[in-house]
């Protein structure tokens, strides 16, 4: 099979502290109240990552992998298994070679009460250097993320 180019893609490893997992991050931006949990009881390994939303105006929260170097000549699929009580978004996010970001919707998702799966494949941009993805959430609920996979096709 394809080499998964994210780390830590199952989140059974937590980073010093135990708080986050090894090689993720988090972030909100606009108003709202978000709280990032880790660890929650993972869908196959022990643990995954939630995201919980108990206020939205505006904006988005989300947990995010380390960005990876890419090849611009190649696609990618992704894929992740996830919980939520409201519709969520998948955002790429390209860091290109002129120091400035693009942002590409590669698909959203409903509600779904048991582990999900979603995969999208995408081309790469020319003059991208990295990329992560944004499994986001963007009104008041849950989100719950585990097994991300990343590959090079």
């Amino acid at each position: 099979p394809p080499t998964n180019l994210i780390a830590n893609a199952s989140v059974e490893t937590a980073d010093v502290g135990g708080a986050t997992p090894q090689a993720w991050l988090s972030n909100a931006w606009g108003t709202n109240t978000a709280t990032f949990e880790y660890p929650v009881t993972g869908f196959e390994g022990a643990k995954a990552i939630r995201v919980n939303m108990t206020a939205h105006t505006d904006g988005d929260a989300k947990w995010y992998f380390n960005p990876i170097t890419v090849n611009p000549t190649k696609t990618y699929t992704y894929s992740d298994y996830y919980t939520s009580n409201v519709s969520t978004r998948y955002v790429v996010r390209f860091f290109l070679t002129n120091g400035t970001y693009q942002y590409e919707e590669i698909g959203s998702t409903p509600a779904a009460a048991t582990p999900t799966k979603f995969e999208k494949s995408f081309a790469i941009p020319s003059t991208a250097q990295n990329m992560t993805i944004f499994h986001l959430i963007s009104e008041i609920g849950i989100l719950t993320i585990d097994n991300a996979v990343l590959t090079s096709n």
